[in-house]
């Protein structure tokens, strides 16, 4: 009984949570621009709680609208929360630093006599306490695989695949050492401050956000 009585007041939370975005949203064209501009205020709170189902909320009114300061509103509200909560979400870290080959086409190249084939990657460095040391990757090894694929993207293609994960998640490794493929599996850390800095640039959050934008609002093709 006393489950029964916790998983409604849980549902009743959730119901409540997304009765209350709709009804911000629905201010957003409030006739008084204070109630407009605390409906916009309220729902980036809302967003820091549930950035999932405040998203998914204002897609359709955003897709739907005709009114340009709900919809200039939403965008606004839309932006700062894909920013804070994906864009700048923290990003998966093997701890690796490769060297910058990327053999394209028939071509191959040896390193520390290992063939590395068209796109795999080619491990330089291992860093100290890191997923990949603690996986038993080393200097000279080449990943020729990654979550049953192969490599095909070059080592910018891997470092985008590892980064879009989150700290915590496991990744699957095809290591070619020598004339050996083993299997290997890492536990991702957490990128580094500086590292995630770098690349978090307004310029780039704007690039995402745009193109999060176009996925979620343009015509999905039959």
């Amino acid at each position: 009984m006393k489950l029964l009585v916790l998983a409604f007041i849980a549902s009743s939370v959730l119901a409540a949570t997304v009765d209350d975005i709709q009804r911000a949203i629905g201010n957003l064209g409030h006739e008084r621009f204070a109630e407009r501009e605390a409906a916009q205020q309220r729902l980036l709170e809302m967003g820091d709680a549930d950035h999932k189902a405040l998203l998914a909320a204002c897609v359709p009114v955003y897709r739907e609208t005709k009114d340009p300061e709900v919809k200039m509103r939403l965008k606004d509200v839309m932006a700062t929360v894909v920013d804070k909560h994906l864009f700048r979400a923290p990003r998966g870290y093997l701890g690796v630093r490769l060297n910058r080959v990327h053999v394209r086409g028939g071509g191959q190249f040896i390193a520390a006599g290992t063939v590395i084939p068209p796109g795999a990657v080619w491990v330089a460095q291992v860093l100290d306490d890191t997923g990949a040391q603690k996986a038993g990757l080393q200097a000279n090894d080449c990943i020729i695989g990654l979550d049953g694929k192969p490599c095909e993207e070059g080592p910018d293609g891997f470092i985008e695949y590892v980064q879009a994960k989150r700290p915590g998640e496991k990744v699957s490794l095809s290591v070619l050492r020598g004339a050996t493929t083993n299997a290997v599996s890492a536990v991702l850390g957490e990128l580094p401050i500086a590292e995630a800095e770098r690349i978090q640039t307004k310029e780039r959050g704007d690039e995402f956000f745009q193109r999060w934008l176009g996925e979620k609002t343009e015509p999905q093709k039959p």
